[in-house]
């Protein structure tokens, strides 16, 4: 009897962003930056949702949920707007040095006005904490499975197309073997006039990030990071992941090799770290 009054979750796709560095901003007395910055994010990405008329109720809702550096956001069928926030959010935020780290899955949720949990919640968040490990979304397999069932349900006639399409738009693999969003891939299309997408009706659209300039944007500010960055390990190899990515996309379009990132960077900071362990002993 009981049992009729209790919440039961049900099946979404799920993206978990981790917003990396929130920590030193604020310490760096850079809050009100930060605030403001996220806060025409988070209006932006539900700007988007109206152009895209999903509705706030109902089957075909989108749930979102911020809390400090995480964001949650979640649907039981529209994987699609999951995909151009996930692409979007990187973009938008790489403009400004800020990087993410997250993940996207299907899985089953509770999500309610004041709070979100569930297995599905679980998941996400280990993907991001345990897989993801540089600043990147990965796309877990329960993800692409459920989005390809969707896919097939609602587009019976040219299901197949849409799948090779959108994985060709928004999905690379990593050297590690993990899918992962390839959020400069998808810059690039949306300004390519051959490639109509949603993203390209949208006119004012703060997502919409040009691949030159956010190219151009990448390469000063890893640069320096590279250059200057802490001496912290982990923290470097995030900053080198970042620029392997950057690199592996210009020499695979070719119109962008002009911008690629001097890999001797690193190998001159060694030096220079060498140097002054030395100088110190």
């Amino acid at each position: 009897m009981l049992k009729s009054f209790w919440i039961q979750p049900e099946n979404n796709f799920i993206l978990f962003v981790d917003i990396l560095g929130v920590k030193e901003h604020i310490k760096n007395g850079r809050t009100s930056v930060l605030t403001t910055i996220l806060d025409t994010t988070v209006k932006e990405m539900k700007r988007v949702a109206k152009i895209m008329s999903l509705p706030d109720v109902g089957k075909d809702s989108v749930y979102f949920k911020m809390f400090s550096d995480n964001i949650i956001i979640c649907s039981k069928s529209n994987w699609n707007y999951l995909l151009l926030v996930a692409a979007g959010l990187q973009k938008h935020l790489a403009t400004f040095g800020i990087f993410l780290r997250g993940s996207l899955c299907f899985g089953s949720i509770c999500a309610q006005p004041d709070f979100v949990l569930g297995e599905g919640l679980v998941r996400a968040y280990e993907l991001e904490s345990k897989c993801s490990v540089y600043p990147r979304i990965i796309v877990d397999t329960s993800f692409i499975e459920a989005m390809q069932e969707h896919i097939s349900a609602t587009h019976a006639d040219n299901h197949n197309k849409i799948f090779v399409s959108t994985k060709e738009k928004y999905f690379e693999v990593d050297k590690d073997e993990k899918i992962f969003i390839d959020y400069l891939n998808e810059a690039r299309l949306a300004y390519n006039s051959e490639n109509i997408t949603m993203l390209n009706l949208m006119v004012e659209h703060q997502f919409r990030v040009k691949a030159n300039l956010l190219l151009h944007e990448n390469k000063h500010r890893l640069t320096y990071n590279l250059e200057t960055g802490e001496h912290i390990e982990n923290i470097y190899k995030k900053f080198v992941w970042c620029r392997d990515y950057h690199n592996a996309f210009c020499q695979k379009h070719n119109q962008f090799l002009g911008l690629l990132i001097d890999e001797d960077i690193e190998k001159w900071r060694c030096e220079m770290i060498e140097q002054l362990h030395l100088i110190h002993k």
